[in-house]
């Protein structure tokens, strides 16, 4: 019965022992559960910023694209107003050579009807002193 005894306090040390090993183990697997529990805090703490900045950086691009469109739709203004007065210029440079080369003609008209009538004249009156 001894010998019985001895082996049931052999099995019970060896228990004991792996009781202490599993209470380790548990221990050790709590605070890396706790570990683990702060750093899933901590990534969902970052995550939050991070969509918070990404929010923010979404607006700040959308107010910059508008600005860009103020910008563009205005130099197309400018632009359009500078091609009018350019066109206009040389539709109006255009009708001044028009009117230009008109007179010039109406002048050379007017010299020749005076030439033509003059030369009539003085040739009737040169033909009415020669005999």
């Amino acid at each position: 019965m001894e010998k019985k005894v001895q082996e049931h306090d052999e099995k019970f040390k060896e228990v004991d022992l792996e009781l202490e090993s599993h209470r380790e183990q548990l221990l050790q697997l709590k605070q890396n559960d706790e570990k683990f529990q702060q750093d899933v805090s901590l990534l969902k703490t970052d995550l939050a910023k991070l969509q918070s900045g990404q929010s923010s950086l979404e607006l700040t691009v959308m107010k910059g694209n508008e600005s860009t469109r103020d910008l563009i739709t205005e130099n197309k203004v400018i632009t359009n107003r500078l091609l009018d007065h350019v066109i206009g210029k040389d539709a109006q440079d255009h009708q001044s050579d028009i009117d230009t080369r008109k007179q010039k003609w109406e002048i050379i008209g007017k010299i020749s009807v005076a030439v033509a009538s003059g030369s009539g004249v003085l040739y009737l009156i040169v033909q009415a002193y020669l005999p």
